[in-house]
């Protein structure tokens, strides 16, 4: 097959053709959980292509039942909608039923022992409408209580024909090339799915191989509790070593293992790149490689560990449902969970308030798409009034509301340059790329009120834009270094609607969202959750409650946050606002430099011996000045080290979960930090040594709680309740 064709195939059939690594291990495992006499089972490939699954099978159960290939094939029933495809695998199995059918159009009259299959990615669309069309075709003339089982059986209860018959109507070109849009409910797999479970004895067993919207996605919720409720095991799979040849190495994919039969729990294991991590989970001790992370020399650590069987039952899918919404647990998609830790954690944090229980708004603000248009924006990178200020992502970092500022003449969101917050000026504020202008500044956009807002109230307090807000980036950068990336900024200050900022009530509630927002931890939930944008997942986050703010730990975790994000003379009033409330909690707790130390065990770099410090936390002034922001790379990032050891803290969770946390969800950053285990850093590369940071801050912190008595968030709440 050339290229051309196989790209032909992909863009018109979802057809991706499986590797004889992942068809040889899917055989083996659904071969394994086989109860029944596997020397008479019947097998059935629906989707066969060329045989690459059927080679496996055979191969396996000859292995283990000493019967020739001939014998095995005469047990086997191929499908494939390729007549080109059917030709071979005739010429290659002379003794199995080869159908050249559709599987999902064949009046299946037989059940099967086992099943297994690769079936089409993606869902049918515009180009599939001859799907839909033979779909109708093959009804026709049926009776009503044959067409009422068909779409009941194989089918959702939802008539497929109306989106076609609407489209037919339409007569409209442009839905004819417009690839994108969407006919079905569900991706392909689902379809396959549904029947091949109609076609599947009570004891008998399938395994597929798909992509893995039917876990993900949020139309799939009917298809995910019927799936749920069969599976026995579910591996999810990263394209980085290119087992799919075809797909690109960011693709995800799954191996699902199910039964005939219904089942209380299965077993997931999340975050795979090969499966022979699979067949060593039960073999490796727990002194073996954390799962899933990349070693110090950037490969993939492909050992397998006990932690990563994790068992999936009504309880944890409940617990699951608080953080996706579903009312019914069974309908929850599954976030990515690396391993028990990470599914206790799941577990602990379900139990904390929600962000949604807070008197909070959250605005996009001005589109940066059509602003321009309507004269509300103009592009000219540069510095700015805050009132004509207009922030885009590349500002924004955890716990910075000055990452980057744009270069002169800047044209895409590349082209700017690291913030040196050791020279800035006490009224600093970042450049720009867009000026909001008088147009922009009295438009419904810019001027939006918040919910609160009452009669009399004064325009600080009602206008949205004109209060302290906590602003992020609206897409979520789940593969980079931090998921989250947001920090305060001042009144007056606006940006487009690549960022959602967020206004709160009081402001205590901001400066413990922030705070919870720089943390690992909330970092580590939104991007389990597997979603790409931050308002879907804004209103399900945990929060700190303001009942629990006269914790000293909050007051100490409020302390960071104000630290971090007041970087400039704009931020005095909240600064103010806040060391009046907590002056002295915020005081309490000084860790010193906790990396110097750290630092010095593998060298000393000329940032080290740097003589500038902040002022420590019992120094604290009761209004902003210079020496209140940490500007020092360190000192910053021992601030937020300081700040995951306190949340996890006060959230109940052991210090060795938070490092495994570090260590198995964050490359991106121990790669950035030069900080994989037992690596020398390389003498003039950036370097921070944050897994002994993190450990010794906790460490710290934690023996501060036991000397105080101090208690968890969670033993304050069941005090007041």
């Amino acid at each position: 097959m050339n290229k051309r064709e196989k790209r032909f195939i992909q863009n018109e059939r979802e057809a991706f053709f499986t590797s004889k690594v992942l068809a040889h291990y899917l055989c083996k495992k659904v071969v394994e959980e086989f109860e029944g006499d596997l020397a008479k089972a019947t097998f059935l490939e629906p989707s066969a292509g060329r045989g690459v699954l059927v080679d496996s099978f055979i191969e396996i159960v000859s292995s283990k039942t000493g019967q020739s290939s001939e014998e095995i094939q005469k047990r086997c029933t191929l499908f494939e909608i390729d007549t080109a495809d059917s030709k071979v695998l005739r010429k290659k199995y002379p003794q199995a039923t080869v159908r050249n059918e559709d599987f999902l159009l064949h009046d299946v009259q037989d059940f099967y022992d086992i099943c297994i299959m690769n079936p089409p990615w993606g869902r049918p669309r515009i180009s599939n409408a001859d799907f839909y069309e033979r779909y109708n075709e093959k009804i026709r003339g049926k009776c009503a209580k044959t067409k009422e089982k068909i779409y009941n059986t194989f089918f959702e209860e939802s008539n497929l024909s109306a989106p076609l018959e609407e489209w037919r109507a339409s007569k409209k070109k442009k839905y004819a090339t417009y690839k994108s849009l969407f006919l079905g409910c569900y991706c392909f797999e689902a379809y396959f799915f549904k029947k091949v479970l109609y076609c599947l004895k009570h004891r008998g067993m399938a395994g597929m191989l798909s992509g893995d919207s039917t876990l993900t996605d949020s139309k799939s919720t009917t298809i995910r509790e019927k799936l749920y409720k069969h599976l026995r095991y579910v591996f999810r799979f990263h394209n980085e070593l290119r087992l799919f040849e075809d797909v690109g190495n960011c693709a995800q994919y799954i191996m699902s293992i199910f039964g005939g039969g219904t089942n209380t729990q299965f077993t997931l294991v999340d975050n795979l790149f090969h499966p022979k991590t699979i067949e060593s989970c039960a073999l490796e001790t727990k002194e073996a490689p954390y799962p899933g992370t990349k070693n110090r020399m950037g490969n993939w650590e492909l050992h397998g560990h006990p932690h990563r069987l994790i068992k999936v039952d009504e309880t944890f899918l409940k617990e699951i449902s608080v953080f996706t919404g579903c009312e019914n647990p069974w309908h929850s998609p599954l976030p990515t969970i690396h391993g028990t830790p990470e599914k206790e954690l799941f577990s602990k944090l379900a139990v904390f308030p929600k962000l949604q229980e807070t008197n909070f708004s959250y605005y996009r603000s001005i589109d940066e798409s059509s602003a321009p248009k309507k004269g509300l924006i103009t592009r000219s990178p540069g510095k700015r009034h805050r009132e004509e200020m207009v922030l885009t992502g590349p500002n924004l970092f955890v716990g910075n509301p000055s990452n980057k500022e744009p270069n002169e003449g800047c044209k895409t969101n590349v082209d700017f340059t690291l913030t040196n917050l050791q020279k800035i000026e006490e009224d600093f504020l970042p450049r720009t790329v867009y000026r909001l202008t008088e147009e922009g500044k009295n438009s419904k956009e810019y001027l939006k009120e918040v919910p609160w807002a009452k009669k009399g109230d004064s325009e600080e307090e009602r206008v949205h834009n004109y209060r302290f807000r906590v602003a992020a980036r609206r897409m979520l950068a789940t593969t980079g270094a931090r998921t989250l990336s947001s920090a305060i900024i001042p009144p007056k200050i606006t940006h487009v609607n690549a960022i959602i900022s967020i206004s709160f009530q009081k402001h205590q509630q901001l400066i413990l969202t922030q705070s919870l927002f720089n943390s690992l931890l909330l970092d580590f939930v939104i991007r389990s959750l597997g979603s790409t944008l931050f308002a879907s997942t804004i209103n399900i986050l945990p929060t700190i409650p303001l009942s629990c703010s006269s914790n000293p730990l909050v007051q100490a975790l409020a302390a960071r946050t104000l630290r971090l994000n007041c970087i400039s003379n704009h931020y005095a009033p909240l600064y103010k606002e806040i060391m009046k409330s907590w002056g002295d909690g915020v005081r309490a707790i000084d860790l010193k430099n906790l990396y110097q130390n750290q630092m010095k065990s593998c060298f000393i770099t000329e940032t080290l011996q740097d003589s500038s410090k902040p002022c420590s936390y019992d120094q604290l002034p009761n209004k902003w000045d210079a020496s209140v922001p940490l500007r020092k790379f360190e000192d910053r990032e021992q601030a937020l080290c300081e700040t995951d050891a306190l949340v996890a803290i006060l959230f109940g969770i052991e210090k060795e979960t938070l490092l495994n946390l570090y260590q198995a969800q964050f490359a991106v950053l121990q790669k950035n930090n030069q900080d994989f285990p037992k690596q020398i850093p390389k003498e003039g590369k950036h370097h921070f040594p944050r897994y002994k940071v993190l450990k010794a801050a906790y460490e710290a912190f934690k023996n501060y709680q036991i000397k105080h008595g101090i208690e968890e968030i969670l033993t304050t709440l069941h005090k007041i309740s």
